[in-house]
């Protein structure tokens, strides 16, 4: 195999950060710069180098992305292949490897419902939704100093604490602290190089992890501080900074060459951000942002169905029997993204689409039925780990003969056994349901996360884990789950005055996700506002975002309204006498 192939396809900024030795590394690289590409060819070059394959470690915020560039390692010939996962799928594989145990972890769903118990058991009254922002923030602080809060969150705290033990289960954060223990008391076990993308979303406790490994080892990492977007749950992009100052020696390389979006997107983008330039973009074609305002939700979202239907050839009854279907779609539905701030503004696209006759996919966990689904499986797998049993059972909602049955069918299909069928077909006799294809789904996911060897709530911890990209459906997610993907085509819908940026929420995050937002695109790029919305039971009425004012140079803007009724002309006729 030839090492330095993959070295032949990169520009020269990155195939500096590429070769770079004997030096901690930061590589700015921002929306469609090739990130992955140069993370995938740096691990090569390292490996050509003499490093072993298991003192290698590669750091993702998504098992997606750890799958594609472990393929692209493959694909590349190579046989041993270094870890790469997550911060918490690299927790876990610590723990599992120093303790000898596989603990059960708890998802956000299960990490609120215990938190409520936690609360009820300390008799705490009055509004609890901002003790329990604080608390979980808390969380991903390295250390706290309990004796500075106040009364209600320390015993929240102890608590929830008391409960994770009784239960014999672990938080995400948990999790990370117990890893980060194990960094600082077993170095022996630790990578002696370390490569983490997406480093702007990083949260302390996870900062703190890098700090520990980078004692001994060479650290690189690449992000982008222009799409940190997860501030929320204690990411900063200061942490960017902070390893520039922490670390030496260290390079710096910022990559300028954008592959994905048109320049008049990345202008847009950059409007955002006006003393920033803009990347520099390798293509050719300059492309077009529409920007659309509607008088509803409703005009809105049907009209971005139709757009749908015209662009795959026509799917639904409507262009079946005006004779607009046919083999003349320019896009297969998978090319098409539909973004949104907050998930109450997609309920009438989703309507519209159904109408349609539009196929598409949401995250798992987004799916109603298929959500508490994924939350019993989830507690399924802790079984198969034997882990707290009566916790998980009085969750289930099975009886336990039944539960004894789907794992000892577990057991033997993670034996190699038995296949999915026998596991799906028993589901179904257990579940008392016929499934639907969104719990088949849901079932099969979680049977991937048994053959692995991962609890469900560590394979698939966000939304881009939760979704086939590969089916024929259009994709509706977050702001917020998108980055580091890219479509084709994508609408940006409901970007109005007090969605985004959101109501008293962080204004500098917020033009950061509507950054992301505009980034995804490598073809075509909508922009959608509705005068009048309903959520949350009532009706708003609505003005296009604050931040479209910048970006005006770059749009093209139609007003969709309702066609006028002409009033009729009666014909005069003249009289004969």
């Amino acid at each position: 195999m030839d090492w330095k192939e993959p070295l032949k396809e990169l520009n020269a900024r990155q195939r500096e950060a590429v070769v770079t030795q004997d030096s901690h590394l930061v590589v700015v690289a921002g929306p469609g710069t090739g990130k992955t590409r140069v993370l995938t060819a740096r691990i090569l070059h390292l490996l050509d180098k003499g490093v072993e394959p298991g003192r290698l470690l590669a750091i993702t915020f998504t098992n997606k992305a750890a799958a594609q560039i472990s393929d692209r390692l493959a694909d590349a010939g190579l046989k041993d292949l270094p870890f790469v996962g997550t911060f918490h799928s690299w927790a876990y594989s610590l723990i599992s490897q120093v303790h000898g145990k596989r603990p059960y972890v708890i998802d956000e769903g299960e990490q609120l419902e215990l938190l409520k118990e936690a609360w009820a058991k300390a008799g705490l009254e009055g509004e609890s939704k901002s003790v329990f922002k604080r608390f979980l923030l808390l969380r991903q602080m390295p250390e706290v100093p309990l004796d500075q809060e106040e009364a209600a969150l320390r015993e929240l705290w102890s608590q929830y604490k008391a409960l994770l033990e009784g239960y014999e289960v672990v938080d995400f954060d948990e999790l990370l602290h117990e890893a980060t223990s194990i960094i600082k008391d077993s170095p022996d076990v630790l990578p002696s190089h370390l490569l983490v993308d997406e480093f702007q979303d990083v949260n302390p406790i996870q900062y703190e992890m890098v700090k520990g490994v980078g004692k001994t080892a060479w650290v690189s990492v690449i992000g982008d501080p222009k799409q940190a977007i997860y501030g929320f749950r204690g990411a900063s992009p200061a942490y960017i900074e902070e390893f520039q100052k922490e670390f030496s020696p260290l390079k710096k390389v910022t990559l300028e060459a954008a592959y994905r979006c048109p320049q008049r997107f990345l202008d847009a983008a950059s409007a955002l951000f006006p003393k920033s330039p803009p990347l520099k973009s390798q293509k050719e074609a300059e492309g077009e942002i529409q920007h659309k305002i509607f008088s509803s939700e409703e005009k809105e979202a049907a009209w971005i169905a139709k757009e749908i239907d015209k662009m795959a050839g026509g799917l639904s009854f409507e262009s079946f029997n005006y004779g607009n279907s046919g083999e003349f779609g320019e896009r297969s539905l998978a090319d098409i993204c539909i973004l949104f701030r907050a998930r109450v503004v997609s309920r009438a696209v989703l309507e519209a689409l159904v109408r349609q006759g539009i196929p598409f996919h949401v995250p798992l966990s987004q799916r109603g039925e298929s959500s508490k689904l994924l939350s019993m499986l989830n507690h399924l797998g802790g079984m198969l780990l034997g882990r707290s049993k009566h916790y998980h059972l009085s969750r289930l909602g099975l009886d336990e003969h039944g539960v004894n049955e789907l794992l000892s069918c577990l057991e033997r299909f993670r034996k190699g056994e038995e296949g999915h069928d026998a596991f799906l077909t028993l589901f179904e006799r257990v579940y008392g349901k016929k499934m639907s294809q969104d719990d088949e789904e849901a079932i099969l996911r979680f049977l991937d996360s048994v053959s692995q060897g991962l609890p469900p709530s560590i394979l698939y911890s966000n939304e881009q884990d939760e979704v086939d990209f590969e089916t024929e459906a259009v994709t509706l997610m977050t702001l917020h789950a998108s980055k580091g993907l890219e479509f084709p085509v994508v609408f940006l819908v409901g970007v109005d005055k007090d969605i985004i940026p959101w109501k008293d929420s962080d204004i500098e995050e917020e033009r950061r996700l509507l950054y992301v937002g505009l980034t995804r695109s490598s073809q075509q790029l909508y922009i959608t506002c509705s005068r009048k919305r309903s959520f949350y039971g009532q009706v708003h009425r609505l003005e296009p975002s604050p931040f479209l004012k910048g970006l005006e140079p770059y749009l093209s803007v139609e007003r969709v309204r309702k066609p006028v009724k002409k009033k009729s002309m009666k014909k005069k006729q003249k009289s004969l006498f």
